[in-house]
């Protein structure tokens, strides 16, 4: 497992961006803040790795379609920020 951590939060929220693959994030729902990421959780990098190597994997978020639409629209403005635009 590879925890890519950008900070802390006591009101953090998982959301699966790929299997194995976590996007932690604070929603800022509970602070008044505006939300941020605060890690990446890559769960089997080292088979991640061994299967894909250097080379960029798409992400499709039509998924999350299935998450309450204010959260959708978090996740994705995080995670289109957060992550290359080439990958989606």
């Amino acid at each position: 497992m590879l925890y890519v951590s950008s900070g802390r939060s006591e009101h953090v929220t998982g959301v699966e961006l790929l299997p194995n693959l976590l996007l932690r994030l604070d929603t800022g729902k509970e602070s008044g803040k505006s939300p941020r990421v605060v890690g990446l959780t890559f769960i089997n990098f080292s088979r991640l790795m061994a299967h894909h190597g250097d080379r960029a994997q798409p992400i499709s978020l039509q998924h999350l379609r299935d998450l309450p639409d204010d959260l959708w629209q978090t996740v994705l403005a995080l995670a289109t920020s957060l992550l290359p635009s080439a990958i989606f």
